[in-house]
C-alpha cells in the first residue's frame, strides 16, 4: 500500500492536478474580502518575494554570462581574422624578401655581364648539385646545346669565376666548380702577373677558402691579392677573377711559397650563373691581346704629354713615324722570310718521313709556352 501511494504522487498527471487546485484555491482566496486575503497576501510576500528575487538574479546571471559568451566568441572570431591577416602579411613579406634577392641576384649578374662584357655570355639557373654536402662541387644547370652552350665553357657568378662545363646535353649541362679537387687553375696576380696554380681542396673549401700551389719566391700579394685566370691556361679564358690570395708565405726551400686563396663566389648558395660562350681555344692573339688590354694589364699612372710648339718639331714627330713604319715593314717582311724558310724546312722534314711535331697554339704573353691543363 506504502509502494502504491509513493509511485501515485510521483505520477506528473497527479501534480498538476494538484498545483491546479492550489491555485484555484488561491485566486478564491484573494477573491474574497480584505480581512481574509490580507494574511494570505502577507504570507504570499514572505515565501513569493524572496523566491522571484532569486529568479531574478538568476536569469540576471545568465543574462550576463550570455553577453560574455556572446563577447568571447566575438573576441574570438577577431583573433582568427587578426592572424589570417598576419599570416597574410607574414606570407607578403616573405614573398617581398624573395623578390629583394632575386633583383640582388639579379643585378649581381648584370654588373658581372658589364664587367666582362668583352664576353658574349647566356644566363642559366642551377636546378641539381651534388648530394652529399652543402657545397656546389658539381651541378646541373637548365642550359645546354640547345641554347649554344658547348663543353670547356666558362662559368662565372656573383663576382667572378665558379667553373667550366664537362658534360653537356640538349637541354641541360653539367658545371665542375673550381672546389672539386680533381680542378686545377693557371691563376696570375692581376698586378703583378705573378703565377700560381688554384687547387680544389674540399677540407681547405670548409673554411671558405683554396689552396694555391707552385708560387715563385717572387710572388707578390702585397700590391693586389687579387688572383685571375692566367694567359696560359688552357680552358680558363684569361681575366677571370678567382679570388684574393691570403696567408702567403715562402716554404723552407726558400724556392716556393704556398698560400691559400678565398674565392670570390660563394658555393655554398647558388642559384643564377652566367655561361661565356667563348672557347679558349677559339680566340685569336688579337682578341686576347684585346682582352689582355681589358682586363690583366696593370693600370699605370697618366703621364703628362706635350705637345711640340713649333713646326719643325712637328716634322720631326712625322719623320720618325716614317722611320718607324719602315721599320715595322721590314721586320714584318723579314718574319714572312723567317716563316717560309721554317714552312720549307718542315716539308723537307716530312719529305724525308721523319714524323714533326706541331707547335703550341701562340699565346698573346708567351707563345712559346705550352697552355697549362685545368682539369682532367
Amino acid at each position: 500500500m506504502k509502494k502504491f501511494k509513493f509511485n501515485f504522487f510521483k505520477k506528473p498527471q497527479v501534480i498538476l492536478v494538484l498545483l491546479t487546485l492550489i491555485c484555484a484555491g488561491t485566486i478564491w482566496l484573494s477573491s474574497m474580502n480584505q480581512s481574509v486575503s490580507a494574511p494570505l497576501r502577507t504570507v504570499a510576500g514572505i515565501f513569493v518575494v524572496p523566491l522571484q528575487r532569486g529568479m531574478n538574479q538568476i536569469g540576471t546571471w545568465f543574462a550576463e554570462k550570455n553577453q560574455e559568451r556572446m563577447s568571447l566568441d566575438d573576441v574570438l572570431s577577431q583573433k582568427e581574422q587578426l592572424q589570417e591577416q598576419v599570416a597574410k602579411l607574414q606570407a607578403e613579406q616573405a614573398q617581398h624578401a624573395n623578390d629583394n634577392d632575386e633583383i640582388s641576384r639579379l643585378r649581381q649578374l648584370l654588373n658581372l655581364k658589364e664587367t666582362y662584357n668583352t664576353y658574349p655570355t647566356v644566363g642559366a639557373t642551377v636546378i641539381m648539385k651534388n648530394s652529399g654536402n652543402n657545397w656546389y662541387r658539381k651541378f646541373m644547370i637548365d642550359k645546354g646545346t640547345n641554347d649554344g652552350l658547348d663543353v670547356d665553357m666558362n662559368v662565372i657568378a656573383t663576382a667572378g669565376l665558379v667553373g667550366i662545363i664537362t658534360d653537356i646535353g640538349p637541354n641541360y649541362a653539367i658545371v665542375t666548380s673550381i672546389i672539386d679537387e680533381e680542378s686545377k687553375v693557371s691563376g696570375m696576380l692581376r698586378k703583378t702577373l705573378d703565377t700560381c696554380i688554384v687547387a680544389g681542396d674540399m677540407s681547405a673549401i670548409q673554411d671558405g677558402r683554396l689552396r694555391l700551389e707552385y708560387m715563385s719566391n717572387n710572388f707578390n700579394s702585397d700590391v693586389d691579392n687579387t688572383v685571375v685566370t692566367s694567359n696560359v691556361s688552357e680552358k680558363f679564358l684569361p681575366g677571370i677573377v678567382i679570388g684574393k690570395a691570403v696567408d702567403v708565405t715562402l716554404e723552407d726551400n726558400k724556392v716556393t711559397k704556398t698560400g691559400y686563396l678565398v674565392p670570390a663566389v660563394d658555393f655554398e648558395h647558388l642559384k643564377d650563373v652566367l655561361v661565356i660562350t667563348t672557347k679558349k681555344q677559339t680566340l685569336s692573339d688579337e682578341e686576347l691581346e684585346k682582352i689582355q688590354e681589358q682586363l690583366i694589364e696593370p693600370s699605370t699612372s697618366e703621364e703628362e704629354i706635350t705637345q711640340p710648339s713649333t713646326e719643325a718639331a712637328e716634322e720631326e714627330t712625322e719623320e720618325s713615324t716614317e722611320e718607324q713604319t719602315s721599320a715595322e715593314e721590314s721586320l714584318q717582311s723579314s718574319s714572312e722570310t723567317s716563316s717560309k724558310q721554317q714552312s720549307s724546312q718542315t716539308s723537307s722534314q716530312q719529305s724525308n718521313g721523319e714524323e714533326s711535331s706541331e707547335s703550341p697554339v701562340a699565346d698573346s704573353i708567351q707563345a712559346d709556352f705550352q697552355a697549362v691543363p685545368d682539369e682532367e
